[in-house]
């Protein structure tokens, strides 16, 4: 009690030396925080590629089912693949927080690969992309990690027009 009743003394009897070294700590915890990253989840990289199969609306589960085995076959012997599971006409149940599990359909699939490691993941991701599927099968590869969402980027443009009223403005993106 008797160092709280000091220290409490001396805050008392130099309040200016107090306030002064109040902002300069201030100052300094603002100019710390420019070296602190700037996202709000810290990057958490996982193994797994997510791979959404789109068919043509209204495509039946067995014309799904072929699309699906066609890519299994090709992706199968792969070195960086560990593990490989197929949802079809339905997603996986949400696993993973961020993931948002799709709709019900039957023109629509969803397989999960496991890689051996990131790097693998990536090998993965290259030779899925590489694949020659027929042009009613549509892919979307994503992968599972936290952090800036590098998926879906949002573009901003900026319309500059000389004149409001007219025409053919021009678009900077």
């Amino acid at each position: 009690m008797r160092v709280l009743r000091h220290v409490l003394d001396v805050g008392l009897r130099h309040k200016r030396a107090v306030a002064a070294g109040t902002v300069v700590l201030l100052l300094l915890v603002c100019g710390g925080f420019t070296f602190v990253d700037q996202q709000f989840f810290p990057l958490s990289d996982r193994p797994e590629v997510m791979v959404d199969v789109a068919m043509p609306p209204g495509t039946s589960l067995d014309e799904t089912s072929r699309a699906v085995a066609a890519l299994e076959r090709q992706i199968a012997g792969q070195a960086a693949l560990r593990h490989m599971e197929t949802h079809i006409g339905d997603s996986a149940p949400r696993f993973y927080l961020p993931y948002s599990p799709a709709t019900p359909s039957t023109s629509h699939a969803m397989r999960l690969f496991v890689a051996t490691d990131l790097h693998g993941r990536e090998e993965l991701i290259r030779a899925i992309e590489a694949l020659p599927l027929p042009v009613e099968v549509h892919l979307h590869v994503q992968r599972f990690s936290l952090g800036p969402t590098v998926d879906f980027p949002v573009r901003t443009c900026r319309i500059v027009c000389p004149v409001q009223k007219q025409y053919g403005c021009l678009a900077s993106v």
